[in-house]
């Protein structure tokens, strides 16, 4: 159950960093393009991750120790990919200085405290790469759960019907 666990939490930190990435684009103009994009990488992660997790909790584990394998590199790699993008994505910074400024009354916009160069800008494209071949690679381990789990299921049914889903899963791989 420490997998339910740890995969819940990174649920969790995937969607309050892509909230606060959203809250970034709107203060900081010259990387909303980019933050946009990292924050929708970060959400469609976070939702895979779920529905992995989803799949462990209906069968009650995964059904190989490299399964469980993969899951643990994948939650290592995403929170070494999550840190970096609050890194250099300083929105918890931006959002305690507008609140320090909504409280002192100060209207002054904050965009030209932060700017967003081309530095950021490569990093956030090389973690947007990282972070889709993460999100990519729990797609592929989805799909082969839910192979073992029909292959499973034809064996105990024995049918034809049952032949055929099998066949097609495999093409679908």
């Amino acid at each position: 159950k420490s997998e339910i666990h740890s995969i819940l939490q990174m649920v969790a930190w995937g969607t309050r960093l892509s909230l606060g990435l959203y809250d970034f684009s709107a203060v900081v103009p010259s990387a909303t393009n980019d933050v946009v994009k990292l924050a929708k990488e970060v959400n469609l992660f976070s939702l895979v991750l779920r529905q992995v997790g989803a799949n462990l909790k209906e069968n009650g584990g995964f059904p190989s120790f490299d399964a469980t394998q993969v899951v643990k590199e994948i939650l290592q790699q995403s929170q070494m990919v999550f840190r970096e993008v609050e890194h250099i994505v300083p929105f918890k910074r931006v959002r305690q200085q507008e609140d320090e400024s909504s409280v002192d009354g100060d209207a002054l916009p904050l965009t030209h405290d932060w700017a967003w160069g081309e530095n950021p800008r490569l990093k956030a494209y090389y973690l947007l790469g990282h972070l889709e071949s993460l999100k990519l690679t729990l797609s592929v381990l989805l799909q082969c759960l839910y192979v073992a789990k029909i292959t499973t299921w034809s064996l105990q049914q024995k049918t034809q019907l049952a032949i055929e889903a099998v066949s097609t899963e495999r093409l679908q791989m």
